[in-house]
């Protein structure tokens, strides 16, 4: 079942209040939605410009390190989480192929569907909160769920960005 908003955000602000921050937080929430729905990877993106991304944060530092970059300019996703504001299903290989340029090595990793929730903060899209899954995990319901946590992570995302980058590694570059 489901982990409950009034217990996941009970469990997010004695985490916030906490030392090592914003990473303890995120943390935190990779757990939460490991419960519940789960997920293969749980990444944060910032938006640093117009259509690129930088990722802050993965449940696979190795594999999807933090501090690679990616443009994501003619994809669904930018279409969707950038320019129009909104969270983004894709709810099998299709979309996955219609919504991401490197849908190919998704799809190889065992990833079927995912949802990328738009973060917003004082007006504007900070980031995105991005969880892939295997084929038919997640459906609209997922997504209703979901939404309910875009601003509390917006609001660590707007935090790390006022932070600067909190990449452990230091590393920069594509990836």
């Amino acid at each position: 079942s489901a982990v409950e908003l009034g217990q996941a955000l009970e469990w997010l602000a004695r985490t916030g209040a906490a030392g090592g921050q914003p990473l303890r937080s995120f943390d935190a929430l990779a757990e939460i939605f490991r419960l519940a729905p789960g997920h293969l990877l749980f990444s944060l993106s910032r938006l640093e410009r117009d259509t690129w991304l930088r990722r802050i944060y993965s449940t696979d530092p190795v594999r999807h390190r933090p501090g690679a970059t990616k443009d994501m300019a003619g994809t669904g996703y930018c279409d969707a989480v950038v320019r129009r504001r909104s969270h983004l299903l894709s709810r099998d290989a299709a979309d996955l192929r219609a919504n991401f340029q490197d849908h190919d090595a998704m799809i190889a990793d065992g990833i079927g569907c995912a949802i990328n929730l738009c973060l917003q903060y004082d007006g504007q899209v900070v980031g995105s909160a991005n969880l892939l899954s295997r084929p038919g995990a997640y459906g609209l319901d997922t997504l209703a769920h979901l939404s309910r946590f875009a601003f509390p992570l917006a609001l660590l995302v707007a935090q790390s960005a006022a932070a600067g980058d909190i990449t452990s590694t230091g590393l920069e570059g594509h990836g």
